[in-house]
């Protein structure tokens, strides 16, 4: 499959203008998230921004398995063994979070069609669109913490939305979620029926687009809620969060990190298989991801995407200088022993003062903020200037 197949777009013709489809293409990799395709996506959210006769835009992918199930990791990891300053990763990692940001602060009305997989950097992109579609078939995580990261890509914007302690226990444990789930936490807009996504675009293309752009989103809304399901209809498995909420508050209402994570190791709940399987997933990461990622994303809650972003750049960073990101990677996506030699065993090994240094500042903030917003697609000002005078990360 060649580069360019990655991400198609094509732009359909109604009536005097077009609505602009973009097609995720990666099924072997179930579209796994690399610099390329993030710089074809800016390419092409800016080539559309401007262009009155482009009403809406249309993302989905190829396939039913996965919209994405996540940035390109596997990469990072393999660059991290090869070069401990790589530019690679630096440029990565800027790619990613500019067109994260860019989703959420697009200036025209876009459907993303969620279906299968919708994890870690899928789920980063989806969050960003105005019209957001699950299917009975989505599968929703932000599964960091399991290879020694955080929940990047805006989490900490976008799981403190709503019923703040569902959402740190999303992040702090990598639990997988359904559709029902996503609408409950503000994740999600519409859940549809898989079979009707043909449907669905045949009726969009039969619509009349040219009322302004007020109109197209309040259109839009209107046509997909005529195709949502009713909550928990058809679902053997809905939502869990909710059914669950008092009993997650009470184990992550401290502000302690040490404390909500000992919650969390030492919870035993055998008559709800979801929170077992949930809590499974947790004790297989990273001790210190446990506890960074909880108290990221507590000091997250009250902060503007654009600054959770720029947060995430400067803490993926960090966490390319510490040694759980690159041994997580090894053993779950390069190596695949599924045994993680993690740098702390256990939580109470941890102390405050292993945590501070990675939220100090390392990145050139003001020349970031200013890339985030710019149009410069190549970085050819920024690329190498990520970094406050220190230099690249020593990873």
């Amino acid at each position: 499959m060649t580069l360019e197949s990655y991400v198609n777009s094509y732009l359909h013709p109604i009536g005097k203008g077009f609505f602009a489809e973009i097609t995720l293409n990666r099924p072997k990799a179930l579209n796994a998230l690399s610099s390329e395709m993030f710089q074809e996506l800016q390419k092409l959210l800016f080539s559309f921004k401007e262009r009155e006769d482009i009403y809406f835009l249309f993302v989905h992918s190829s396939s039913t398995r996965s919209f994405g199930s996540g940035g390109d990791v596997k990469m990072v990891g393999q660059e991290l063994f090869k070069n401990k300053e790589s530019k690679a990763i630096e440029e990565f990692f800027k790619l990613e979070y500019k067109t994260d940001y860019l989703f959420q602060t697009y200036n025209k009305p876009i459907v993303a069609w969620g279906d299968g997989l919708l994890m870690g950097g899928g789920l980063g992109i989806f969050n960003g669109v105005s019209h957001r579609v699950v299917t009975p078939n989505t599968l929703l995580a932000m599964p960091e913490v399991a290879i020694g990261f955080f929940p990047d890509v805006g989490a900490g914007y976008f799981l403190n939305k709503k019923f703040q302690e569902l959402g740190r226990f999303l992040g702090v444990t990598g639990a997988r979620f359904g559709a029902d789930d996503a609408l409950d936490l503000d994740l999600a807009d519409y859940k549809i029926e898989g079979m009707k996504k043909d449907e669905v675009f045949s009726k969009l293309l039969g619509e009349t687009w040219d009322i302004g752009e007020k109109a197209v989103g309040e259109k839009l809304s209107g046509l997909l809620s005529q195709y949502a399901l009713n909550r928990h209809e058809n679902d053997k498995k809905y939502g869990q969060l909710l059914k669950c909420e008092d009993e997650i508050k009470v184990k992550l209402q401290s502000n302690d990190w040490k404390e909500v994570c000992e919650n969390l190791l030492f919870w035993k709940n055998p008559g709800n298989a979801w929170i077992e399987e949930s809590l499974a997933y947790f004790r297989k990461g990273s001790p210190l991801s446990w506890a960074l990622s909880f108290r990221y994303l507590k000091e997250a809650s009250t902060k503007s995407v654009k600054d959770v972003l720029l947060d995430d750049l400067n803490f993926a960073f960090q966490f390319c200088r510490g040694e759980d990101f690159r041994e997580g990677v090894r053993a779950l996506l390069l190596d695949k022993d599924q045994n993680p030699n993690w740098a702390f065993k256990a939580i109470d090994k941890i102390k405050e003062a292993d945590l501070d240094p990675y939220f100090e500042n390392i990145i050139n903030r003001e020349l970031m903020d200013d890339y985030f917003s710019s149009e410069d697609l190549l970085d050819q000002n920024h690329r190498h200037q990520a970094f406050q005078s220190k230099g690249s990360p020593q990873v």
